[in-house]
């Protein structure tokens, strides 16, 4: 792992329409980095785009992920992390492929603002020896602005929280808010994968996984369980500020303890 720059870190899945402009819109940083572009079972042009960019001179390197992954929400709380099919699994993965010690949790539907560009050619310090984390803003309409750690030099890997795949780091690091911003899309935004049925509902989709028919079974159960529970989960629940979020984070809280008896693990 490289000292003296930034890995990008972009996971893909049928992004065609949006990549290009997240891939340009880091055209303007002079530091040393890459771009990591991982395509997860693509079936558009994401990958074409990715290789255009590519040859107009972006150190870009792409890789290919061929398992199905559990989305945020519901199937991420059912899978074990340690599954082949776990969000957590994917992401350790890619984040693998990184060269520098710095890494940038870098979305496909992110734009670059001026003022990112400009903290990260002339205020960042590559060479930063102590643990540090910055919280970035990504602007999602007017009124919405989401704020979460996407950059930081101590990522040690990701671990499961509940609905999501979070960063876990080896040391308590100091957190800075970088004072600029990433655009990306409204949350009213729904992309196609968010409709697909979970890939343990599949069959087509366990044969790629590969899972053994007991393991395959248990998660179903704690789907079951957990619908019958919280209800059924609105379409794309966890994805960020997302209105119909609270109420069925509510009732979830509420029947923790009852859906951990049924092996549902809230975090790893």
């Amino acid at each position: 792992m490289e000292s003296g720059g930034v890995s990008f870190i972009v996971r893909v899945r049928n992004e065609e329409s949006l990549l290009e402009g997240a891939l340009l819109s880091l055209k303007g940083l002079t530091i040393p980095h890459d771009i990591v572009v991982v395509c997860h079972l693509c079936t558009d042009g994401s990958r074409a785009v990715a290789e255009r960019a590519a040859q107009a001179g972006q150190p870009i390197r792409i890789f290919e992920y061929a398992v199905p992954v559990s989305r945020a929400g519901y199937e991420t709380l059912v899978t074990p992390a340690d599954h082949a099919a776990s969000s957590i699994t994917y992401c350790n993965w890619c984040y693998e492929k990184a060269r520098y010690k710095w890494k940038f949790k870098w979305d496909a539907d992110f734009f670059a603002s001026p003022e990112l560009l400009h903290f990260l050619n002339t205020s960042l310090d590559l060479y930063e020896a102590l643990p540090v984390e910055y919280g970035i803003g990504v602007i999602l309409t007017p009124t919405i602005t989401n704020t979460e750690v996407y950059l930081t030099n101590c990522f040690h890997t990701f671990t499961k929280h509940i609905f999501w795949e979070v960063m876990h780091m080896p040391s308590t690091p100091t957190r800075k808010v970088i004072d600029a911003t990433i655009m990306s899309i409204p949350p009213t935004v729904l992309k196609d994968y968010w409709r697909a049925a979970p890939w343990f509902l599949n069959d087509e989709t366990t044969v790629i996984v590969d899972i053994d028919a007991e393991s395959l079974s248990l998660i179903r159960q704690r789907f079951a369980a957990l619908n019958a529970v919280c209800g059924p989960e609105p379409v794309g629940l966890a994805r960020a500020s997302n209105p119909e979020f609270d109420p069925v984070w509510q009732t979830l809280l509420k029947h923790k303890t009852e859906l951990q008896t049924h092996g549902i693990q809230f975090w790893s």
